[in-house]
């Protein structure tokens, strides 16, 4: 119970503070400057403000599936849609507020769609648009007792599985209750030098879901080679516990005769991405995607989990209306 209320707590506050700074950010920006370059750049080109990006990439590929029974998820025809003025922008599934972005450094107050559902349906933006299927990817493990709580309050321990790697028992996740969608609230903190980009993105539940928060740091640099635009990120994510044992965990809900119950810890995972791009002429792009993204201990230990990490691979083009 303390736990919960602490929680809803935290949330309360994060929603409260993210607010605050929205409405105070507007008020400022509305005796600033307009943005100095006029655009708004991102890892597909730059986006003039005020206007429209749309743009779809074809191409074959596919994003592996962790869960037991899982499907993997093909990736053929990917969409990308955003909208950025002077200061608030849509970009795919996240709505946000950029407060100063004509500086090197920027910070964003943004709302998104959760991207942990993906895993259990297809139909989620984050397998549907060319954003949504390479942005949820992060960085480094730190062995089997990631930092967390361990979490005694929730089951009782006998029936709860004991986190440890020996438990070999797997369920499907067909047999499992639903999972619910869920909508992210947070900042994001931008610094970006002419080649490179460093971000670090606080998130928590505002839909009162798992009622958790992750946070996620992000460093990118791209350089040219032979013609290609080449992209690297490297990024760390931490999630907590609330949000890992929601997706995760197995508790009576899941309705398992005779299955042990789970409750999955917080963690930290690790990630690394490539995107490369070539342009054909003024529309049409070359466009070759990889990504590589480590489980933290408390998912990889889950019953519904049989893989240790996310593969996702895509080639083909990239057509910009």
């Amino acid at each position: 119970m303390l736990l919960t209320l602490s929680n809803k707590s935290v949330n309360t506050a994060f929603l409260a503070l993210l607010t605050l700074f929205t409405h105070y950010g507007a008020m400022a920006q509305d005796s600033a400057e307009a943005v100095e370059s006029g655009k708004n750049c991102d890892n597909t080109g730059c986006i003039e403000v005020d206007s429209w990006h749309l743009a779809v990439a074809l191409g074959v590929g596919a994003k592996i599936n962790p869960l037991v029974n899982g499907d993997d998820l093909p990736l053929v025809i990917l969409p990308d849609i955003a909208y950025y003025g002077e200061n608030w922008y849509w970009d795919n599934a996240e709505v946000g507020y950029q407060w100063n972005a004509s500086s090197n450094w920027n910070i964003e107050s943004f709302v998104s769609v959760n991207t942990e559902k993906a895993l259990f349906t297809f139909w989620h933006p984050g397998n549907l648009l060319l954003a949504g299927s390479f942005s949820s990817i992060t960085a480094k493990p730190v062995g089997d007792d990631e930092g967390g709580d361990t979490g005694n309050t929730l089951l009782p321990p006998t029936s709860r599985v004991s986190n440890s790697a020996s438990s070999e028992e797997k369920v499907s996740v067909d047999d499992v209750a639903h999972r619910d969608w869920a909508l992210d609230g947070g900042f994001r903190f931008h610094y970006s030098s002419e080649n490179s980009e460093w971000a670090l993105t606080l998130a928590t539940d505002v839909s009162s879901v798992y009622n958790g928060q992750w946070l996620k740091f992000d460093y990118s640099n791209k350089f040219d080679w032979q013609g290609w635009q080449i992209q690297p990120t490297l990024s760390v994510e931490w999630k907590s516990r609330e949000l890992t044992n929601y997706y995760y965990g197995l508790d009576a809900d899941d309705n398992l005769p005779g299955a042990s119950l789970y409750e999955a810890k917080a963690g930290w995972q690790p990630a690394i991405k490539l995107m490369a791009m070539k342009p054909i002429n003024d529309q049409w792009t070359w466009l070759v995607m990889a990504g590589y993204q480590y489980l933290h201990g408390g998912m990889r230990r889950s019953p519904i989990v049989n893989k240790k990490s996310i593969i996702t691979a895509f080639a083909g083009v990239s057509y910009r209306f």
